[in-house]
């Protein structure tokens, strides 16, 4: 009788539903997803199966339930590669259902968790994406302001000082 917990069972576990997500078969891919986490609790691999089972979920269109298992994977696994990438899909889906102030909230979060990362670099810029969507100009030029001089060879840094660049040239203010 083999024994369930061995690497090559985990790994052929975790392929498994890798397959499914890769063949575009979803709902498998939650359901083999699920099934790793409760066989593996303690397996590496955990954090990269909530991800993708998240973005299964995102794929069905099931939106709530992806949010809900991405903010699950950065609360658990918060050392994980995953989890900044996790919060900022978290962010993103939540600002494009228009719930700002909960997906700003979350890029504080990657801010103040991950501060010399790219993710953070990508929390700054959106969230002066999301003040720019409240006519803050004020704030919006803040955050592009500390992105660009924070992560200048960033692609967001480089974005926002090529923004900020904009809003100077077309309102004829000098940016001091």
């Amino acid at each position: 009788q083999s024994n369930p917990n061995s690497p090559v069972i985990e790994e052929f576990s975790f392929k498994k539903a890798e397959m499914f997500y890769t063949g575009q078969k979803f709902n498998d891919a939650i359901t083999e997803y699920q099934k790793f986490l409760e066989k593996h609790p303690n397996s590496e691999f955990n954090p990269e199966a909530m991800f993708w089972m998240a973005r299964s979920y995102q794929n069905l269109n099931e939106i709530d339930n992806a949010i809900a298992t991405l903010k699950q994977l950065a609360q658990k696994y918060p050392k994980s590669d995953y989890a900044p990438r996790a919060l900022i899909e978290a962010a993103q889906l939540l600002k494009e259902r228009t719930f700002m102030m909960e997906a700003d909230s979350i890029y504080q979060t990657v801010i103040i968790n991950y501060p010399n990362s790219d993710f953070a670099a990508q929390s700054i810029y959106r969230r002066g994406d999301i003040s720019l969507a409240y006519g803050d100009t004020v704030k919006t030029l803040q955050f592009y302001r500390e992105v660009a001089d924070n992560y200048p060879t960033n692609p967001y840094g480089l974005s926002a000082r090529y923004r900020l660049g904009m809003y100077f040239r077309n309102t004829g203010k000098n940016d001091s």
